[in-house]
């Protein structure tokens, strides 16, 4: 069996810096996919910026967590509809651990279906189901009630899902849902200077079949540093994720392993 990769670009519509890195890590670098996020702050400008560019397809990156003191969002819902996902300040809980405490799982599923369907409206093509934080995965949340949410939004839109955890993977490969199962969790958190040399050694690792690996990409603006508060290192992360995608370090490790480079649709 061969080996294919899928190379996406995760967070598009979450800030300027992040949008225009992703469409030219697809039209200008080796990404072969994005997923964007409906309740995002630059949706919009993701879209228009996805039209003008000829990208007609992407994954839907479900959001139920809002992670930066300086660009905080909420629901693609009325407030009152999804209010156990909210904080005080009715946007997402900033961490998964405050989501898992109180999200309820049948406001989970409405808000999901609604991004969704927010992504349907503007005539982009739905790829893939994946998730912001892996917040609706149960490894990360310990929530066994919303393997079912996943199953029926993937059933309901007939979309695969990105699924890197075991016992989720045989739960949903029970009910014949499609996914990509090799998909690296730990990429965004490598620090910047090991970049390079972590993704080419997964490169190395890759087995037959289809795997995923996640990026991040941003280019540098005001936009992407003021996530650097508290932590100081996301907008060098997501700099050097944007460098490595468009490197030739990276395409000829994907020539020397033989590696071939294909999107969500080339495959579901």
């Amino acid at each position: 069996m061969d080996k294919s990769l899928i190379i996406n670009c995760d967070d598009f519509g979450m800030c300027h810096s992040v949008n225009e890195a992703s469409v030219r890590a697809v039209t200008e670098g080796a990404a072969t996919s994005l997923s964007i996020m409906a309740p995002a702050p630059f949706f919009a400008e993701a879209v228009a910026l996805a039209r003008r560019h000829g990208i007609t397809h992407v994954g839907v990156h479900l959001c139920v967590t809002s992670e930066f003191s300086s660009l905080r969002w909420g629901g693609v819902s009325p407030a009152g509809d999804i209010s156990s996902l909210l904080d005080r300040t009715r946007r997402f809980h900033k961490t998964v651990r405050g989501f898992a405490a109180r999200a309820r799982a049948d406001e989970v599923l409405l808000e999901c279906e609604r991004q969704i369907e927010a992504v349907l409206r503007t005539g982009l093509i739905p790829t893939h189901l994946d998730c912001h934080m892996f917040a609706l995965h149960q490894h990360e949340t310990g929530r066994g009630d919303l393997k079912p949410v996943i199953r029926e939004l993937c059933e309901k839109y007939k979309l695969p899902f990105r699924s890197p955890f075991a016992e989720e993977s045989r739960y949903l490969a029970r009910h014949g849902i499609p996914m990509v199962r090799h998909a690296p969790t730990t990429t965004y958190d490598f620090p910047a200077e090991r970049k390079f040399s972590a993704y080419i050694d997964i490169l190395k690792r890759l087995k037959p079949g289809v795997s995923e690996l996640i990026v991040h990409p941003g280019i540098d603006g005001p936009d992407l540093r003021s996530l650097d508060a508290p932590r100081h290192d996301h907008s060098s992360r997501r700099i050097k994720d944007y460098e490595f995608v468009c490197s030739e370090d990276l395409r000829a490790t994907l020539q020397t392993e033989g590696v071939a480079l294909v999107a969500w649709q080339d495959v579901f």
